[in-house]
């Protein structure tokens, strides 16, 4: 199911599965909609993808993010969700996925059983500013990720996000590296500025709980490592 330049849906108590493709897709527009106790599981690429991509598309001759930000998705919230078992056939595929987009809240979820990476917030490789801040990421189980990838983590960061936060998760059971790039339980990689990365909860994340690659500023306290 995907959306553009609609406000105001509701998707809830609802079953997504066996699917060759994403689960869910709030695109361009998508406004103030909810995402709500429902299962994802059994599905070939990404659970939940919320707004788009940075260069994905130009506008005139700039990228769509600096031609026309106000495009972008803003202010909807994904609660309560059981997202497992995803990423079946396109490995490097995510659980829920926040791009350059804003406001938007991510809380109380549960995702398991996934190939890479759990959360993906920002969609940019450096410091630039871009639609994507503000976005909470709260509460949420993250269990059994990065089962067959690696550079990536339980919740993965990309770019200037100010005023985006990542607090109160629980993060356990993240396997070795396979390859060149590590598994982290918290991953704030290029250009990840300006994130509050606080009172998290890592149990058994046996590569690097917490990994700060050639970002900028980023706040972290309070976080406790297992």
């Amino acid at each position: 199911v995907s959306t553009t330049f609609v406000e105001n849906c509701s998707f809830q108590n609802l079953e997504f599965s066996h699917l060759n493709t994403s689960g869910l897709y709030l695109g361009m527009g998508t406004n103030n909609c909810l995402v709500k106790q429902s299962h994802f599981y059994d599905i070939s690429g990404t659970g939940i993808f919320v707004g788009e991509g940075g260069d994905t598309r130009n506008v005139g001759e700039q990228p769509w993010e600096f031609a026309e930000p106000e495009v972008a998705a803003f202010n909807n919230k994904i609660e309560f969700n059981l997202i497992e078992n995803i990423g079946v056939e396109y490995l490097g595929s995510v659980g829920i996925g926040i791009g350059l987009s804003n406001y938007n809240t991510v809380r109380n979820n549960v995702i398991k059983n996934l190939p890479y990476t759990g959360i993906s917030v920002g969609f940019k490789w450096n410091t630039h500013e871009t639609p994507a801040h503000h976005n909470l990421i709260e509460n949420n189980s993250i269990e059994d990720v990065m089962l067959v990838m690696n550079d990536g983590g339980g919740i993965y960061t990309l770019g200037h996000q100010p005023g985006t936060a990542i607090r109160n998760n629980l993060i356990e059971d993240l396997p070795q590296k396979h390859g060149r790039g590590p598994n982290a339980g918290i991953y704030t990689d290029q250009g990840s500025d300006a994130i509050e990365i606080t009172n998290n909860t890592l149990v058994d994340v046996r590569n690097i709980p917490i990994y700060n690659n050639s970002s900028g500023t980023n706040w972290f306290d309070g976080n406790e490592i297992y």
